[in-house]
């Protein structure tokens, strides 16, 4: 995290890997991105920091396309979010364990319980993913380049982002409008100057 420049760089992710238990690996389509941090955001981070700082931890770092016997290679990384153990915390359990009864408590979804062991009925549109969603649509609102949205995303095609993300907006052509305007405006007072 680049908390003076208000940069977040995505270098890693923790991911099951079956046989060998949780392993650092790089992130999907093994592409290392770089992301805007909201100075929001940055404050409530250097608050979790200074209650639980990071702590070290060992895994593999798992490379799939390595050698035969060299996939694995410990690596010690500084943690943020960890268990009391000094365990990772998947997604799964932060979604099952934190984030879902934050939601319940804040109202946005009922107590309701789902089948067998799932403690909350499926709410794919208030999970955790949830947050990326509205960082990408409220980055695009903002201005900025839908392809940019997608290099910070990790899309493989910013076409991904555009069927995703990009929707027509009320008010949508005056900016279009006034940029032709100007346009026309320079191009018909350089024509009626050269005359």
């Amino acid at each position: 995290m680049d908390f003076e420049n208000g940069w977040i760089d995505v270098v890693r992710q923790v991911q099951w890997v079956p046989g060998h238990g949780w392993c650092f690996k790089l992130p999907k389509h093994q592409k290392v991105r770089r992301a805007p941090m909201s100075w929001v955001l940055a404050d409530v981070l250097r608050l979790h920091m200074g209650q639980f700082p990071p702590v070290e931890v060992m895994l593999p770092f798992y490379n799939p396309f390595a050698k035969p016997g060299k996939e694995f290679k410990d690596r010690v990384v500084r943690l943020m979010f960890y268990t009391p153990q000094l365990k990772v915390v998947s997604s799964k359990v932060f979604n099952a364990d934190i984030w879902k009864p934050a939601l319940v408590e804040a109202g946005v979804i009922p107590d309701t319980p789902g089948p067998g062991d799932t403690k909350y009925m499926a709410s794919p549109e208030n999970g955790v993913r949830m947050l990326r969603h509205i960082g990408a649509t409220r980055w695009i609102k903002s201005g900025e380049s839908p392809v940019d949205v997608a290099d910070w995303l990790g899309h493989e095609n910013p076409l991904i982002t555009f069927e995703r993300y990009v929707h027509g907006q009320n008010g949508a052509g005056d900016l279009g409008s006034r940029a032709v305007d100007a346009f026309l405006s320079a191009t018909l007072r350089r024509a009626t100057l050269s005359h």
